[in-house]
């Protein structure tokens, strides 16, 4: 049961996120943006403005997910009381570097993520 009411919850909030940041784009700043030009294609300017505004679009939804997920884990993490061991973390570092073939195996891994160590 509280499973669902925690995910009642975060939906609602996410919902209400996702609304907000859409009417801040709408309305704030980086819709506003800025007139400078960043390219020019046969001869129409590319604004630095219409630049954020297009890539908040594609992208500002994916973010704003993953940075409200990021808040309630860490949120959820203190008041649970929840801490990472140093020792455990370096055990599981060197298992995802061994199972990845090595150094250069686990970084492409990541890269090929959009990740770095």
């Amino acid at each position: 049961m509280k499973v669902r009411a925690w995910r009642r919850i975060s939906t609602c909030l996410l919902g209400l996120a996702l609304s907000v940041a859409l009417l801040s784009a709408c309305h704030g700043p980086l819709a506003s943006g800025d007139d400078t030009p960043v390219a020019t294609v046969n001869g129409q300017p590319i604004t630095e403005g219409a630049l954020r505004q297009a890539l908040l679009g594609q992208v500002g939804p994916h973010v704003l997910v993953e940075m409200i997920d990021e808040r309630l884990i860490r949120q959820t993490a203190t008041v649970q009381g929840l801490t990472v061991d140093p020792a455990e973390m370096k055990l599981r570092l060197e298992n995802a570097v061994s199972q990845a073939g090595g150094e250069a195996g686990f970084r492409q891994n990541l890269a090929a993520q959009g990740l770095t160590e």
